[in-house]
């Protein structure tokens, strides 16, 4: 391969800056500017050629000499090139464009991803994303009556990491581009659940000690004043802050709320956002509530006075510096490490509906009087109080970044670089706050409903109230109080009621549709019937059997308490109330509620859950996508998939014991361990070499760029199928020596099993592949070769799976020569098959081709195998995308493996 600086330059002037409010995000190179830059090189170096060859009169080599980029352009439409982008937050966006398909209709609907099934499913990402034409659902014009937002938001700037909307690829058990590149980068290793020290004060005593005599007792003087503890260097533990009670809370800002405070106030926020947001009023909360009176507000009700060592002292300063402080004062009480919900965190953003609606074991499984020093409720009104302090933070973002844009104020001057500076203040952990308030105000309504009872009723007991969809009615008791004041001021006392109930139900439907659940008409009919009910805005109590934390558990297990049926369990509220963050939390909601409502398969499963595994229940079994047997099986007969579930309906597929030959696991959870991909030294992801993605993927290859550096890749003919080639599954088994329970089955490896048969072979062949790796499967981006014809074209037989085929066009585009490849037999391919070593760094291994038509089992091999020796792979399917582009996408997302299929 040529060495790349010898290829068209496509390094060039950054885009300039542009009068907006935001900076514009600094750009490795125009990508627009850099080719034409290398058209302009092509017509250059094909009239100096072409003059050239007129006067040697070399008339054999003037048509590869005359490569116009009219010709480029022609022969590369359609096709994709793939670029990052840089964004805010110091993140990199994967595209794929077609620069010269400019007004191009049929290119607009390209996609490697399914488009989302169903509107509930959207609450799974922030990337903005269009409705499949056509597609409207059962109930869709009742719930249509309720339109959406008709006015911007206040926009964050963030993502959920991977992106969400390219996690079911066109390819089953594949995802797409954007999902692929950002999984190094997932939120789960990105943010980290900060650590604080075991004995509190420790630290603190040790730094008092090593400090001069005054300074000490100056710092011992101020250890108990507020905001002494609101520091970024301080890392606080949220459940001794909640032990500690008011006096702890002070320390970082936060006054003793009473709940009935906090709910009203967010009744107000709410419908103030509710009306601006769907009625396409331009205003603020400053045309409800005046600087001054945001000011009284958060210092008397909610917030202590900030220190005068801030300079934010009693809000004597003019209106915009005034409200600049209380912005910079609430960020700062957010971002107190370990004192609150972290839902840049992708548990948080599950288990957030566990603290809304489930109370702790110790206090729900005790009868008499709770002990002083335990509060049922106070994990709940800490939360409410999270809510709180992020929607006053959002009304005064919303509203300064509308002064600053679109309504200058006659007292308030506010500019863009007021905003950035305020932007700077917040990190990804207060801007997840501010997320998940706009998300619950969207999807949830809340009440203060004071308890009527009498104080004889023990807290755990169930009560009854007539409201359709009230999730969360308790009655804990408050320690250290009398009767009187625990029922009058309990944090349980807030009545949730969900705005788009019907929407999150149809959600359900579909998706237990999608997965081809047993029994699912019954099962969703049942929970619209019990969502008529009282019993189900009963206390939710901790599940004894919950077990280890989730942090205790390896990379193949998320082990959640699964309700009884009907009750409603802390899973199916959040998905019903749409509570649901981005991230992938959405599938494990979807699949929970499935079965916390299905009395059949919650008897035969047991009450623990494992979402990143699979289980087998009624002849079948259903595995997550985050497990390698999920994505490897996806690509089986019968298999069906959807929001990160595969249902596996092939008998042979059924889950066997290898320590008991035909055994089947049936009615069982199933855990596999596997192995992440050993990484070379100084390896580092894609998606953070800039340009070279661009670079090392371009259609013009490295090198020369003429007519003679060019060929058409075209799939081989299924030579396989003529000498008697064939792949078939025999069986799928589960090594089982490791102890396990009796509802959960934890394996220490899986396999699949085939038999192969070949001409020169007597008997067929048994091969085992294990699926030891954890890899991934990308679905290829879709292209479109242009309009032509070629030489010996019989030889091109394509499959289409859509009919896109067109025998008027080219059977693909062209390859530059720098791009190696080669065709690999599937009947080569063994377990302990080694992947071509790179000779050099100038000279890239070339990209394995295996061609899986003809047969899913074939298909299935071939992903076995990538999970057996540890690759990643593209899925390309032939009449969606050529090979030539398959080949450049696995340069750009840097795999070595295509699958044709």
């Amino acid at each position: 391969m040529s060495d790349s600086n010898n290829g068209p330059n496509l390094i060039c002037t950054p885009l300039e800056r542009t009068t907006s409010l935001d900076e514009e995000p600094k750009q490795p190179s125009n990508i627009p500017n850099a080719l034409d830059h290398a058209l302009r090189a092509i017509d250059l170096n094909s009239h100096t050629d072409s003059k050239g060859n007129e006067n040697n009169n070399k008339k054999k080599n003037s048509a590869a000499a005359k490569f116009t980029s009219k010709d480029v352009k022609y022969l590369f439409s359609g096709a994709p090139h793939f670029m990052l982008e840089k964004g805010r937050h110091n993140h990199w966006y994967p595209h794929a464009i077609f620069p010269w398909d400019v007004g191009a209709v049929n290119i607009q609907d390209f996609w490697d991803r399914e488009a989302m099934r169903h509107e509930a499913f959207t609450l799974g990402t922030l990337h903005a994303h269009l409705p499949v034409p056509g597609v409207v659902y059962h109930g869709a014009e009742e719930e249509g009556k309720e339109k959406g937002a008709k006015r911007s938001t206040f926009d964050l700037g963030i993502f959920e990491v991977p992106n969400m909307l390219s996690m079911n690829g066109k390819e089953r058990g594949a995802v797409g581009i954007r999902h692929f590149l950002e999984l190094p980068i997932a939120d789960e290793r990105r943010y980290h659940a900060a650590v604080s020290p075991k004995t509190r004060g420790g630290a603190d005593l040790q730094a008092i000690k090593n400090m001069p005599l005054t300074q000490a007792f100056e710092t011992l003087g101020h250890m108990r004043d507020a905001y002494s503890e609101c520091n970024q260097d301080i890392v606080l533990d949220r459940r001794t802050l909640l032990h500690q009670g008011p006096e702890a809370w002070k320390r970082i800002g936060v006054r003793d709320v009473q709940t009935k405070k906090i709910v009203e106030r967010l009744v107000v926020l709410s419908e103030f956002r509710t009306e601006a947001l769907d009625k396409k009023k331009n205003m603020t909360i400053l045309d409800r509530e005046s600087v001054t009176t945001l000011h009284e507000l958060l210092y008397t009700h909610v917030l202590y006075p900030p220190p005068k060592t801030w300079g934010h002292h009693h809000g004597k300063k003019q209106d915009e510096e005034n409200l600049k402080c209380q912005i910079e004062v609430l960020t700062k009480v957010l971002a107190v490490k370990g004192a609150w919900l972290d839902f840049s965190l992708p548990d948080s953003r599950l288990r957030v509906g566990q603290v809304l609606w489930e109370m702790p074991v110790d206090s729900a499984n005790t009868k008499d009087q709770p002990s002083p020093t335990k509060r049922n409720d106070a994990d709940r009104k800490w939360l409410l109080l999270q809510l709180l302090l992020a929607g006053e933070l959002l009304v005064r973002l919303d509203a300064i970044v509308r002064l600053a844009v679109l309504k200058p104020s006659k007292n308030i001057s506010v500019s863009s670089q007021d905003v950035r500076e305020l932007d700077k203040l917040r990190h990804g952990k207060v801007n997840w706050d501010v997320l998940f308030v706009q998300r619950f105000m969207d999807n949830l309504s809340l009440k203060y409903c004071p308890s009527t009872e009498t104080t004889s009723c023990p807290p755990h007991e169930k009560t009854k109230h007539g409201l359709l969809s009230r999730f969360g009615r308790r009655q804990p008791q408050k320690p250290a109080q009398s009767q009187a004041d625990w029922v009058s001021d309990s944090a349980w006392d807030c009545i949730f009621t969900p705005r788009h109930a019907e929407r999150q139900l149809q959600g359900l439907s579909v998706f237990a549709a999608a997965i081809d659940w047993p029994n699912r008409d019954t099962v969703i009919s049942q929970i619209r019937a019990h969502l008529d009910k009282d019993t189900y805005n009963t206390p939710l109590t901790s599940n004894q059997r919950q077990g280890n934390s989730v942090t205790e558990l390896p990379a193949h297990q998320y082990l959640v308490p699964l309700q009884q049926p009907f009750s409603f369990g802390w899973l199916s509220r959040a998905w019903l109330t749409g509570l649901v963050l981005p991230g992938d939390s959405i599938n494990a909601l979807l699949m929970a509620s499935i079965l916390e409502n299905d009395p059949s398969a919650l008897s035969a499963l047991g009450p623990l859950a494992n979402l990143r595994g699979g289980f087998g229940y009624n002849g079948a079994s259903w595995w997550s996508t985050k497990c390698i047997a999920g994505r490897v099986l996806a690509a089986a007969d019968e298999s069906k998939v959807c929001m990160g579930w595969v249902r596996i309906g092939k008998e042979n597929l059924v889950p066997r014991n290898r320590q008991a030959p035909g055994a089947k696991l049936v009615d069982t959870w199933f855990s596999i361990a596997v192995r992440d991909v050993e990484r070379k030294k100084g390896w580092s992801p894609r998606i953070r070499q800039g340009v070279k993605l661009a670079i090392e993927s371009h259609p013009l290859g490295h090198g020369e760029v003429s007519g003679s550096t060019f060929t058409i890749p075209v799939d081989q003919q299924q030579q396989q199928q003529k000498h008697g080639f064939a792949v078939q599954i025999d069986r799928f088994e589960l090594d089982t020596s490791e102890a396990s329970g009796s509802e959960m089955v934890t394996a220490k490896e899986a396999s699949i099993s085939f038999s192969m048969t070949e001409e020169t072979a007597a008997t067929p062949i048994s091969l085992c592949m294990p699926l030891t790796y954890n890899i991934h499967f990308v679905s290829s981006f879709p292209c479109r070769p242009p309009r032509g014809s070629m030489h010996n074209q019989t030889d091109f037989a394509p499959e289409t799976d859509t009919g896109t085929a067109n025998h008027n066009n080219l059977p693909g585009h062209p390859l530059h020569t720098s791009y190696s490849y080669k065709h690999i037999s599937l009947s080569s391919l063994r377990p302990d098959t080694p992947l071509p070593e790179q000779k050099s760094k100038q000279d890239a291994e070339p990209v394995w081709i295996l061609d899986a038509r003809g047969s899913r089992d074939h298909e299935v091999f071939a992903r076995a195998w990538c999970a057996a020796v540890g690759v990643d792979a593209v899925v390309g399917r032939v009449g969606r995308t050529c090979l030539a582009c398959c080949v450049r996408e696995a340069r750009a997302v840097d795999v070595p493996v295509v699958i044709r299929v």
